[in-house]
């Protein structure tokens, strides 16, 4: 078979694969490999195939015959290390996920599950070195990637609000997007408990139809605001709904929370601790494994500085083989754009303007700001 063939084959694979369709995938795979048993992408993806079909160990085994046929690909040394963690295999994990990282040192990816794998095993100190690398990474990627998009967008920075003051409107922004128990309580329980920690802010959910009229009733009651999220808005993540605040002429500052964390004085006093700042973003990290740039419960903005935010949303998620899941727009469009104008809280890591949360009122250690919590939903019902 010619190599223009192999190839031909490989892309009606991969596009099987992506369909979904893993019988037609794995046959033309197969077909590739009765022909060429060393072909790399083949042995690679057949793997990746048979671990989404919860073949688990017959995944591995192709994968480890992959890396054995070619040895100096990073990324099938990182899917190996990916499966061998999932599976608990931790030293070889280790070494798997260290290879990838030493074939290339941008490979994110490899270093977020290596920073997950040493956290796991008590390797802290290791896993922070790589934490810290893996944000340079994809701080570089993704700021040098943003300066040569032809039409990328630019802030509209005004006159900063300054300190609270009376009159302003400033927004804690949560997503509503289903029935899901965990949410509506979450939601009715941090709608409960803003006033006391948060009283210079306002609650707003912004909801599908989804939400039963008795949770949206009962969030209005407890004083909270209901924003009913259009049609072409349900187009991309119910995280990124919480965005939309941005937009709002009314509205001084906002924040992005997810209903299923629980609003807290560590986060409060961070957000305080910028509001008083000349910073026009808030981005906080308060995990060993919050290795991303941007989280979408971790961050807010003066409302108005990004213009039309929500036009960019949508138009970002309108693009082909851009999936609803997919977090390359707050890393790879908002992260750049607000890089320089934010002040960041951090308990782990250094990137941009940023120190560590104010000493008082931190989270038990158990827990972390940001973290996805349903402790107390019984206590609430």
């Amino acid at each position: 078979m010619s190599n223009e063939a192999v190839q031909q084959m490989l892309e009606q694979a991969v596009s099987a694969h992506n369909s979904q369709d893993m019988a037609a995938a794995e046959k033309l795979y197969q077909q590739i490999l009765d022909q060429e048993p060393q072909h790399g992408d083949s042995l690679h993806n057949l793997g990746l195939l048979h671990i989404q079909q919860n073949n688990v160990n017959k995944g591995i085994e192709y994968l480890e015959k992959c890396v054995k046929a070619v040895d100096n690909n990073s990324l099938y040394w990182q899917s190996l290390g990916t499966a061998y963690r999932n599976q608990q295999q931790n030293d070889k994990a280790k070494d798997a996920l260290e290879k990838a990282i030493k074939l290339d040192d941008r490979n994110h990816l490899a270093m977020s599950n290596l920073v997950m794998l040493l956290d796991t095993m008590g390797q802290q100190k290791d896993a922070i070195k790589v934490g810290q690398n893996c944000l340079n990474a994809k701080d570089k990627l993704f700021c040098d990637a943003f300066k040569n998009f032809e039409n990328k967008p630019r802030l509209n920075v005004k006159t900063h609000p300054g300190n609270y003051q009376e009159g302003q409107l400033n927004i804690i922004a949560f997503d509503l997007p289903d029935n899901d128990p965990e949410r509506l309580q979450g939601a009715i329980i941090n709608a409960s408990i803003a006033p006391y920690i948060y009283p210079e802010w306002q609650c707003r959910f912004y909801c599908s139809d989804a939400v039963p009229k008795d949770v949206i009733g009962q969030l209005v009651k407890l004083g909270a605001e209901v924003s009913m999220v259009k049609d072409d808005a349900k187009t991309i993540p119910s995280s990124l709904w919480r965005c939309f605040a941005s937009d709002d002429s009314n509205v001084t500052r906002f924040i992005c929370r997810d209903p299923r964390s629980r609003l807290n004085v560590q986060e409060k006093n961070a957000v305080d601790e910028w509001v008083a700042s000349n910073k026009y973003f808030h981005v906080m990290r308060d995990n060993i494994n919050h290795v991303e740039v941007m989280r979408t419960n971790m961050w807010g903005g003066v409302a108005g500085v990004i213009a039309n935010l929500g036009a960019l949303l949508l138009a970002f998620y309108q693009q082909v083989n851009i999936s609803s899941t997919d977090p390359s727009f707050l890393r790879g469009i908002i992260w750049p754009l607000i890089k320089d104008n934010s002040f960041t809280h951090d308990s782990y890591y250094q990137l941009g303007f940023s120190k560590p949360f104010p000493e008082y009122g931190r989270r038990p250690a158990i827990t972390h700001v940001g973290s996805l919590e349903g402790w107390d939903i019984s206590r609430w019902k």
